[in-house]
């Protein structure tokens, strides 16, 4: 079975103006080791908002069996940061017969905890694949975390479904966020696999319906500047 959603959702923000998060997600429950169908739709449709310069981590990087501490992203003024926090996890060589693959190359990274990433700076679109995902009766939710306020977004894959799912899930929200969190029901019973995770910042974000963040400076500036005309015509008529 092959599931594909692109959907938006307005999301208050508490002392702040609303904010809206997108999200993109394809799932295919029999992929035989391989990208292809729904989740690939997503994944295309997730890259059509980001703009060129935008990395993603396939873990080929890393020895197997270790625990990344950090990972480095591309960002607009300089490196992005992403440091594993809580929840443990390794890097593996796939596919492992058990439903875990790797998206892209051989390796992926592994867990069966709640684990957390955090961004030396605020990024607006986090994506990833993720393989073997709910077989065992185990719900994903990724939560967007902002100064330590969270907000939960449930991964809306097939709960109790197949081994060696695959599925993609993306996010772009125009209030960036400095973490994230991945949250599973099943913690500590269900293994799943993560690959080609995406991190891109504000400025590197085509947020649909949302105009660009350099555009949006000079319309606020625009703005302003017309604001600063009215006054001086209604200032020189009261005068």
């Amino acid at each position: 079975m092959m599931k594909f959603v692109i959907a938006s959702a307005l999301l208050a923000t508490a002392g702040a103006a609303s904010a809206a998060n997108f999200t993109y997600f394809g799932e295919n429950q029999s992929p035989a080791n391989a990208v292809s169908g729904a989740p690939l739709t997503a994944h295309d449709a997730f890259f059509t908002a980001l703009t060129a310069g935008v990395s993603a981590e396939d873990f080929e990087g890393f020895a197997s069996g270790t625990s990344p501490a950090s990972i480095t992203f591309n960002g607009t003024a300089g490196d992005i940061v992403a440091t594993f926090g809580a929840g443990t996890g390794s890097v593996q060589t796939g596919p492992n017969g058990a439903g875990r693959f790797a998206t892209s190359g051989t390796q992926y990274f592994e867990t069966t905890d709640t684990f957390s990433v955090s961004f030396s700076t605020a990024v607006a679109a986090f994506g990833f694949y993720g393989t073997d995902i709910g077989d065992f009766s185990g719900q994903l939710s990724v939560v967007l975390i902002r100064g330590g306020v969270e907000e939960s977004i449930l991964v809306p894959h097939v709960v109790n479904g197949n081994s060696g799912s695959l599925l993609f899930f993306g996010v772009l929200s125009t209030n960036p966020f400095d973490g994230v969190r991945f949250a599973q029901s099943a913690s500590g019973t269900d293994f799943l696999g993560f690959d080609d995770l995406v991190v891109g910042d504000r400025q590197q974000v085509i947020i649909p319906g949302v105009p660009e963040a350099a555009t949006w400076a000079m319309m606020i500036a625009g703005f302003g500047m017309v604001g600063f005309a009215a006054r001086r015509r209604r200032t020189f008529v009261q005068a």
